[in-house]
């Protein structure tokens, strides 16, 4: 099922994505020869991008060339096919430059000079094969110069210095001069490196594509996820590791053709690129998203999926996207915009491990089930916000239960259950809930909209309205009419304080007492109601306030215990009364001016 989902991700960008046997990637110098293949001048590929939302941080990039695929490369020396590391490529390493090379250092030289040689084999290899015999002979003529000849021409160049030091990483390819393209993008009818595939193992009927075909035996590598080496494959059999059964061996064992083998190894790479808009990290897990189809629909739900596990954008109000995403998935979910029956979602998410890349979470469902769930979890998060930051996206909700907002703190299980949730329309994760009350009572030096958030707020509004469908729901704002006495506890708290703080300018009742009255409140709020006789002696709002809460109260009074989800009611009431307050002040002092 996920291959075929890749697949059918490389069909619906194929205008996009690199042609079969080829790949879009960076080179990061150009070098340009003559026609009689002496060097003229190194061009750079480097592209300066300033970072969205922040201009003082910059991200290097370079200009991308659909290039033959890479090869599969462990310690074994492969070369790619016209287009190379400066080792295969020019023959040169940092070592080449070392004034006395010590023995380890002779030895990468020497290696050096081997990968040189096979990329020059290659060369020659292609150049034979090619229809068009002339127009390899300047690279061909270039390449016969011995490595000091070359770098002697090539210390003149105004770039020799920064190409200098970038001569381990750096990639490169060459042009003609004159010409408008690289060799590497030219097409000489030899773009892979065809293997010689044992005739014993025959035909077979594709895993992916139903067709009966000789199966590619090594399947290409992919770009490697966080923490996972770079070779990792998706596909892979081991020689003689007790996979070879029933006579076959390698992917013998999983028959995949070579087409569709380019098709998901594409797609698997532009999902996992650098500039892709697909894909989160989540610790050490690498998630991916996408939809079959190119229609509005899966668009929408794609553009939900950043906005829900992006870091967010730096900007005034950084919920207007949220907002904008929750219109479309009502449009799609309602029906205003239509899907079809093979309108489906996919959302991957992979593990580093050693060699392979490992599956760790894998959920297909119809566009509108997507969108709904969703839907679902920015409706569960609404609450009554006086103020403008984001409070539904994943980051938001993790920075709300970690220790000074930290988010690289926060548990993979945590951020990964959490995901799952919201995904699948289930429950939150319990882990949520303790994490969230658990950071309102260490935060006690806090103000109380400081302590009690609205994100935090709207944690515990949709954790407690996912527990038990059949309970009644907490609503967004202050609802007088709910009489569970944790939340009606909840909002005596916040009207105490209110009182105490129009008598004289003070809210230490909620540093001291807000976390044991969450918790016992049999034993914390006689004592306050004492002390809001004094700060209310001229009666007015609060008085009535505090009456009406208690008269809602069940006879037995004030619960002895709250347990974990009281708690988390407790501090819902508390917001939602706070919020109150803070907007019935506001339009006092709205009539008073």
């Amino acid at each position: 099922m996920i291959l075929n989902a890749l697949c059918s991700y490389y069909d619906r960008c194929k205008a996009d994505l690199a042609p079969a046997g080829k790949e879009i990637r960076e080179l990061h110098f150009i070098i340009v020869i003559n026609r009689d293949g002496d060097f003229v001048r190194l061009e750079d590929c480097l592209v300066q991008n300033t970072g969205e939302g922040d201009k003082k941080r910059t991200k290097k990039s370079y200009k991308k060339f659909v290039v033959p695929m890479s090869v599969s490369r462990t310690s074994a020396v492969k070369p790619n096919t016209l287009w190379d590391n400066c080792s295969y490529a020019l023959g040169l390493c940092e070592e080449s430059f070392v004034e006395s090379p010590s023995e380890a250092d002779l030895k990468k030289i020497s290696k050096c000079a081997l990968c040189h040689r096979a990329f020059v084999d290659e060369v020659e290899r292609v150049a034979d094969v090619n229809s068009l015999p002339d127009s390899l002979t300047p690279l061909r003529l270039f390449l016969k110069k011995s490595t000091s000849e070359i770098v002697e021409a090539m210390r003149t160049d105004p770039l020799w210095d920064a190409f200098c030091k970038m001569i381990k990483t750096a990639n490169v390819s060459f042009l003609v001069d004159g010409e408008k393209t690289i060799v590497a993008e030219q097409n000489f009818g030899l773009g892979e490196h065809d293997e010689v595939r044992p005739h014993e193992e025959g035909s077979s009927i594709c895993l992916v594509t139903g067709h009966k075909t000789i199966p590619q035996r090594i399947i290409e590598k992919a770009t490697p996820i966080v923490g996972s080496q770079a070779v990792a494959k998706l596909v892979s059999f081991q020689v003689n590791s007790g996979y070879d059964s029933y006579g076959k061996s390698q992917c013998g064992n999983a028959p995949i053709s070579e087409e569709a083998a380019f098709k998901y190894s594409t797609a698997l790479n532009t999902l996992l690129g650098k500039d892709s808009k697909n894909k989160t990290f989540i610790g050490n897990r690498t998630f991916l998203f996408w939809g079959a189809n190119d229609s509005q629909a899966a668009n929408a739900t794609e553009d939900a999926l950043r906005a829900l596990f992006g870091e967010g954008e730096k900007v005034d109000d950084p919920n207007a996207q949220i907002y904008k995403v929750i219109d479309a998935l009502k449009s799609v979910v309602s029906g205003i915009q239509a899907t079809m029956s093979e309108d489906v979602f996919y959302f991957l998410g992979l593990a580093p491990n050693a060699a392979r890349i490992a599956v760790v979470y894998w959920q297909e469902a119809s566009v509108k089930e997507f969108a709904a769930n969703i839907l679902r979890h920015f409706e569960d998060m609404q609450i009554v916000n006086n103020a403008k930051f984001p409070f539904a996206g994943l980051y938001s909700m993790l920075s709300a239960v970690t220790l000074g907002g930290k988010v690289k703190d926060a548990t993979p299980n945590l951020s990964e259950a959490i995901m799952k949730s919201i995904l699948s329309g289930g429950q939150y994760p319990r882990q949520l809930l303790l994490n969230c009350i658990g950071r309102i009572r260490a935060d006690a030096d806090l103000e109380g909209f400081k302590r009690v958030s609205a994100t935090r707020a709207a944690i515990l509004k949709a954790f407690l309205n996912r527990l038990n469908d059949n309970q009644l729901k907490i609503k967004n704002m202050l609802d007088k009419e709910n009489v569970n006495p944790a939340y009606l506890c909840g909002r005596l708290f916040a009207v105490l304080e209110s009182i105490q703080y129009s008598a004289n300018k003070s809210t230490n009742i909620a540093e001291r007492y807000l976390s044991s009255a969450s918790s016992t409140p049999v034993y914390v709020f006689p004592n306050l109601l004492n002390l809001s006789v004094h700060h209310s002696a001229k009666g007015g709002w609060g008085e009535k306030a505090k009456t009406e809460i208690i008269n809602l109260l069940p006879p037995e009074g004030f619960p002895v215990h709250l347990d974990t989800e009281d708690q988390g009611r407790f501090f819902l009431g508390y917001y939602h009364q706070k919020a109150d307050n803070m907007k019935l002040n506001q339009n006092e002092a709205e009539q008073a001016e």
